[in-house]
């Protein structure tokens, strides 16, 4: 039978074929956060695209207006 390893970032704890429950109770709540929490990483990742799409519009225009630019760069990092 094949060696499997097992890698822990919390505690780095190496193995093979033994999954530490702190491991297994580690990784199931980071499931729970992100699985509850999706509606919100979506939504983040919608907002982001549209507020850089609306930077890169103000970069490339022909006449870029400096204003415009610096309320739009406030709101994509902030």
């Amino acid at each position: 039978m094949p060696n499997v390893l097992g890698f822990s970032i919390f505690s780095f704890d190496l193995n093979f074929f033994n999954r530490s429950s702190y491991l297994v109770d580690s990784t199931e709540r980071i499931r729970k956060f992100v699985c509850y929490h999706q509606g919100e990483f979506i939504q983040y990742a919608f907002l982001a695209g549209e507020l850089h799409k609306k930077m890169k519009d103000s970069l490339n225009s022909p006449n870029p207006d400096k204003k415009i630019i610096l309320r739009l760069k406030t709101d994509l990092v902030y």
